[in-house]
């Protein structure tokens, strides 16, 4: 763990000599944020309190005790152990900082050196134990989310594998079957000419191609996920230029009335599965308006 991401002790004090004192005996063992006054304390704390892991207060400070600035601070940093000094005897203030939870320990000025530092020291220890805690139960949540993840993309692979190919046969069949039509209706064409029916006629044959891209799409969407619940990686290649007018034919509908989506290039192999990349340029293509 580097010096900058270890846990910093926050001391809070209104005078400045106290504040001097503090850094010149641990400035070189700790990170520490000095503060003089218990509200820029607390606007300290709210802006670093994942960094802070000690909460060191004065009790006697105007406008604010130490015990009052630990107990908002408790709610700003729950995490942070928090900490009295006193110049006084005033053991009802201690009292009252143990009873609400406030303090884990208390100093009684002149505080002893050793003995803070030691404190300190056991404090930090605690927090950076808790910190790993927080990062190891963080990595098992992810995990768990992983490979719950995992089986419901299984799942979804499965459950497409079969629509997708009987779509993709129904395709083929329907490709071999229209050859036959439109050679038939080509014929009743020269004789009852149709302006309507000939233009349909010229266009099915592309309808049916990117209905036969769709399902092939589908196809490698049903793979790809298998694959990713399988913990596969293999390296796949694609041409950009093929994979973008297929994005733009999928995104025209999306976005016919707000934009107007053109594509053109050199045909260009990349190492990217063809899938993942046809997602880059849908979401690009659909996110892009038009001026």
């Amino acid at each position: 763990m580097n010096p900058s991401e270890l846990p910093a002790v926050l001391y809070v004090d209104d005078d400045a000599l106290n504040l001097r004192v503090f850094d010149a005996n641990f400035g070189q063992r700790f990170r520490i944020f000095r503060s003089s006054s218990p509200n820029e304390a607390l606007a300290l704390l709210e802006q670093r309190r994942g960094e802070i892991g000690v909460i060191l207060s004065d009790q006697r400070m105007p406008g604010m005790t130490g015990v009052e600035l630990l107990e908002r601070a408790r709610t700003i940093a729950p995490d942070a152990k928090r900490m009295l000094v006193t110049a006084y005897a005033d053991m009802q203030a201690v009292i009252d900082a143990v009873n609400r939870g406030q303090v884990t320990r208390y100093f009684v000025k002149p505080w002893d050196r050793a003995e803070l530092q030691s404190a300190l020291d056991d404090a930090l220890k605690i927090a950076r134990l808790e910190l790993r805690i927080r990062e190891v139960e963080g990595r098992m949540l992810k995990s768990e989310r992983l490979a719950t993840l995992g089986q419901v993309t299984a799942g979804i692979a499965h459950e497409l594998m079969g629509p997708v190919g009987y779509l993709s046969q129904n395709v083929v069949s329907l490709q071999r079957d229209l050859a036959s039509v439109i050679q038939y209706v080509s014929k009743h064409l020269q004789v009852d000419p149709n302006a309507q029916v000939a233009e349909t006629v010229e266009d099915l044959p592309a309808l049916i191609k990117d209905l036969a891209d769709g399902a092939e799409h589908l196809r490698q969407v049903a793979l790809g996920l298998r694959a990713q619940a399988r913990g596969e990686d293999h390296e796949a290649t694609a041409d950009v230029a093929e994979v973008v007018s297929f994005a733009v034919k999928l995104a025209r509908a999306e976005v016919r009335d707000k934009a107007r989506l053109t594509s053109n290039g050199e045909p260009v192999r990349v190492t990217f599965g063809p899938v993942k990349l046809c997602q880059v340029c849908s979401t690009s293509s659909s996110t892009r308006r038009r001026p």
